[in-house]
């Protein structure tokens, strides 16, 4: 293919090629095709198939939460995930895509948990909500007595504390409204 910087530049990033080669791609005015062959899922051609600054910036704000498990993610590895905070790497609008599905799967849980209403539903919600392998469950809590209150929503049969019920339910809540992309 035909050298261009632009190009060259986004498969010394995906397969951390040294400059030296890049130099040498330069020089002979072509990159090797093994880089652009159809079974190579590492690089797409099709550069505007990345998407926004803005969309990546929230996607990333998201991602930042400590209620997320990220290793647990399907649709992006965590070495992904990691790159992408530190700014080597970007993602398509596929992957962003499928992470917007995995979210939006999480928050229509959450919907459950505000639909609601009477407490045994709540608990109910909530263990639903808690064996999501996507959530951190004890990262909701603010204390001792929240930590026992969560682990009685997930491992016992009879209800917790109601003020520490109503807390972990409002920390959801909270935690939900930052989930749209």
């Amino acid at each position: 293919m035909e050298y261009t910087e632009e190009t060259a530049k986004t498969i010394m990033e995906l397969y951390n090629i040294p400059k030296q080669t890049i130099i040498t791609w330069r020089n002979r005015s072509a990159i090797p095709n093994k880089y652009f062959e159809e079974g190579n899922v590492k690089f797409d051609v099709d550069t505007s198939k990345n998407i926004s600054d803005a969309d990546k910036y929230r996607l990333l704000q998201i991602l930042e939460s400590e209620h997320l498990n990220l290793s647990e993610f399907k649709s992006l590895s965590i070495s992904k995930i990691a790159d992408l905070k530190r700014g080597k790497s970007s993602i398509t609008k596929n992957e962003f895509k499928a992470v917007k599905i995995e979210l939006v799967n999480l928050k229509n849980k959450f919907e459950l948990l505000v639909l609601a209403k009477s407490i045994p539903q709540k608990c109910k919600a909530l263990k639903d909500l808690f064996k999501n392998p996507l959530l951190k469950p004890y990262s909701f809590a603010e204390g001792r007595e929240h930590i026992y209150c969560i682990d009685v929503i997930l491992n016992k049969d009879y209800e917790p504390n109601l003020l520490l019920l109503e807390q972990t339910v409002i920390n959801c809540i909270l935690f939900k409204q930052n989930l749209i992309l």
